[in-house]
Order: structure tokens, then sequence, then C-alpha cells
């Protein structure tokens, strides 16, 4: 080989090796304070006890009273133990002068630490000063979160954060036990008077790391994506059988395709009549779409809202939006066109009875309907990502109401992958190429472990990347690496490689 240019790149999307995507659906706190250590606390102020509880209002109790309310009303005879707080949606109204927070923690599963956001818990505690004289104070509007900087002061990092002005953290967590599951987990810890609330509240610096209570979250969690692709590689020979209903075979002849960046380009009447040149029944790239789209006049192509509860793929909801579109010509043109795309992949148990799997691709191009059934499904889940994989048999919609040729039903037309992530994905990067023997090693770091790959290469870096060529798959290993021998041709004056993944 005469000379060797490297280009090391991504195909669809790059971002950082952070995780960041499983969310909360629903979830509550249950606190017991201890009574005899809250009758201890800030006797800087008076003779014990300074603070007794005279009222707790729970969750929709405390949103349905302003701040004026929730200092004078009594709802019951309070109790210190079993307080449930709930857990907050992602919005939330507030009353005049109340200020409970939102939930907007997203985490790394197996890493609850590495979240961004916090867990808005709905409820309110009123302690009386002094029996009243002093006046009252307010324990609640509380987010559950986590700062490593609090170990700093005695801390585990978690704390409830009174957002109630003056808005400050009110308890650390103490000897904290975290215990997770697919779909679910469990914070429990002592409550700990936070050192600012003993310092600069109470004036008794003693009372900071006082335990007061004890403190248990659940919560239920789903896995949403955030990259992914599908690929359809369409039989030709196949295709060329259906629809005979219509005409003699072949009726429907692949004329156009459009990747996700094409087609969101075009109009609906720009892929009906665009010419194309270097389609291909096969390799047909179909990028994920992102949770909100923007379609030019005509299209419908959807947004992905897909979550689901790990190891439980049809335990989901919404969909997966996949961004293409295939435009087959009818009896060569004569009859006009069909277009194949703006597809959404879903699971519906419905569609067993029709002869498929239950995960099927929605055609969301009028008349929107399934568009194809996947047969002989494989899945297969990780932690960081999953894979459908199956036949694409046509639907019995499809092959009833469109091709008026019933016999088309459940015929395998193609095969379909799709690969999601629910990290951000890494970049890799081939960062040595070495001679040995008659092969080129091809090495390549920061892919994001565990991942599948393809090494791309080419002779011409100007072609498009459907032309590129697979030199080699694989997986990249547990510390994002991978390597590749790729005999080498002596008579190619050079030829580029770049890595896609998945």
């Amino acid at each position: 080989m005469k000379r060797l240019l490297l280009l090391a790149a991504i195909l669809g999307v790059t971002g950082l090796t952070v995780a960041r995507a499983d969310s909360l659906t629903s979830g509550s706190a249950t606190i017991t304070f201890y009574k005899p250590a809250w009758d201890a606390l800030a006797s800087a102020y008076g003779s014990p006890p300074v603070l007794t509880l005279s009222a707790f209002f729970d969750q929709s109790q405390a949103n349905a009273r302003t701040d004026a309310q929730v200092l004078s009303d009594i709802p019951g005879t309070p109790s210190y133990t079993n307080q449930v707080y709930a857990m907050n949606g992602p919005t939330v109204t507030n009353l005049t002068g109340r200020t409970t927070q939102p939930t907007t923690f997203v985490y790394t599963p197996g890493h609850l630490a590495q979240h961004t956001g916090s867990i808005g818990l709905g409820g309110v505690s009123r302690f009386a000063v002094l029996g009243g004289i002093g006046g009252n104070l307010l324990y609640g509007d509380y987010t559950l979160q986590y700062d490593s900087t609090r170990i700093g002061l005695g801390g585990s990092g978690w704390y409830l954060k009174g957002n109630i002005p003056p808005v400050a953290a009110v308890f650390d967590l103490l000897n904290v036990t975290i215990i997770e599951s697919a779909g679910s987990f469990t914070i429990a810890g002592d409550l700990a008077v936070t050192f600012e609330v003993a310092n600069f509240l109470y004036s008794t610096p003693a009372d900071t790391l006082a335990v007061v209570g004890s403190f248990s979250f659940t919560a239920q969690s789903v896995a949403t994506l955030t990259v992914g692709l599908a690929t359809i590689n369409y039989d030709k020979a196949a295709w060329d059988t259906l629809a005979s209903g219509f005409g003699t075979p072949p009726v429907l002849t692949l004329s156009a395709f459009f990747n996700q960046a094409e087609a969101n380009a075009l109009t609906q009447s720009e892929l009906l009549t665009n010419a194309q040149a270097g389609y291909s029944y096969t390799n047909q790239v179909y990028a994920l779409n992102g949770a909100s789209v923007t379609n030019l006049p005509s299209r419908y192509t959807q947004p992905t809202t897909f979550a689901y509860t790990r190891g439980n793929l049809t335990n989901q909801t919404g969909s997966i939006g996949l961004g293409g579109v295939a435009r087959f010509a009818v009896l060569g043109g004569a009859a006009g066109n069909l277009l194949y795309g703006d597809y959404t992949l879903q699971y519906d148990t419905n569609r067993i009875a029709l002869g498929g799997t239950g995960w099927y691709l929605l055609g969301n191009i009028p008349p929107a309907a399934a568009a194809f059934d996947l047969l002989n499904v494989s899945v297969v889940e990780t932690t960081n990502s999953f894979t459908i994989s199956g036949d694409l048999g046509v639907s019995f919609e499809i092959a009833n109401f469109l091709y008026a040729t019933p016999a088309d039903t459940l015929k395998d037309v193609g095969d379909f992958v799709f690969t999601g992530y629910t990290v951000p994905l890494s970049t890799p990067v081939i960062n040595q190429l070495t001679v040995l023997g008659g092969n080129l090693i091809v090495r390549a770091t920061n892919g994001l472990a565990g991942s599948s790959y393809s090494l791309l290469s080419a002779t011409n870096v100007s072609l498009p990347s459907s032309a590129w060529t697979t030199s080699a798959t694989g997986v990249f290993d547990g510390g994002g690496a991978c390597s590749n021998a790729i005999p080498i041709n002596a008579a190619e004056p050079a030829r580029f490689f770049r890595l896609k993944q998945p």
C-alpha cells in the first residue's frame, strides 16, 4: 500500500460518555420523625421542646393550599410517623406563596449518583415554635438530590432540600442504603439536621447531624432512548412478486431512497418526484428521530416517545420514530408512486392475532397503517442498548387493502434491525495503524463499551456513506477499544477507514 489516509468518524450521532437516561414515572417517600429528638432541638431559643409538630399536609392537601393556609389550617391530628410525600410529576402548579418543585431526575442505572435534576416531593410538616408563641416553621416542598460536596459537611451526598424560603439543605441522609432493580430503586437512610439549619436557623451548632428521623424513597423508572438507527435490507426478488393483482410483475420497483436528512429537507411532492441516483434495496438507514420533529408541508415523520421497563421491552409506552422514505414506482411509474417511510417502530399484542409478533412498523404517510409486521424477532438487551431484529412481513392491511392481494399477507420482503442506545454515544477514534505481515492492523479507542461497530472503508473518500464497504465488525471491549486486521491490497493507491457505531 503506497499511502494511507485515515478518516475516523461516527455515522449518525456523537456525544459524551456520561450516561443519563432512565427517568422516573412514579414514587413516594415515607418520613418518620423521632419526637424525642425533635424535642431536644434548638435549645438556644428556650427550654425544650422548642419545636412541636402541629400539622402535616400530604401532597394533595398541600397542593390545595396557599402558604397562608398551610401556616394556619388544621387538617387533623398530626403524626410524627409514616408521613407520606408523593413524588411530583415533571410539572407542578403552585398556589400563592407555595414552592413545591417538579421532578426532573434522570440517572445512570447502577450509579444513581450519576444523575441530573432532582426529585420533587409533595407535602409539608408544620412545627410550632415554643408552643406557637414564636410562630411556625414549615418543613417540606422537598427535593431529594445528590451533591458530593455535602460529604465534606459530614453527610453522604444525598440530602433533602427545603424549597420553602429561606431555601436550604434541611436534612442530610446518613447511613444510606440503596436497592436498585430493573424498573425501580429505593434510597433509605437517617435524617440528620444539616450544618446550615443547625447553625443559621436553630443557632445551636451542636445540633449538626443530629438524627431526627428515618427516610425511605421508592420510585419506578423507565429507560428512554438517546440515539439509534434502523437498517432495512429489502429483498428485491420478493418485491418483484407483490401486488400481482394489479398487473404483470414486477408491479413495485424501487425508484429512490431518502435517508433522514434528505427526507427532512423535502416536501411530500418532492419525495414523489425528485430524481435520485445511487439508491439501493439494501442498507437503507433510518435514523432515530428526536423527541420533537419539524415537518415540511404534507410530511409525516414522527417523534420518538418510547419509554420501557428494562428487561421487558414490550412493557413500553410510546413509539420509536425513524427518519427516511423509500419510493416505489407502480408499474414503472405509469400508475404513480408509493412511499414507504416516516415509520414508527412499536409493539401491539393485537397484531399477534394477525400472524405477527407484536412488533411492527407503522407507516405514517396517509393512509397511515401498519406497513410491516416483524417476524422471527430477536431482541438483545444490554445495560446501555437494545437491538430488535427480524424479517419484514407484509401486513394484513397492506396485502388486503392496498395491494388487493391477500396472498401477500406476511410475505417476507426483507430484513430489519434497530439498535437504540439509552446513553449518549462516544466518538470512537481510529488512533493506530500498523502493518503486520500482509495485514493492516486498525486500532481504535473511545467507543462505547459493549457497543457493536462496523469498520467501513473505501478507496475514494468522496463516496457517499452508503457506498463504503464493511471491512470488519465487532464489539468494543470493556475499555471502549477494538482492533481489526485488514488484508492489504498492494494494488490500491489508498484506502480510507471510518467507524460506524452502532
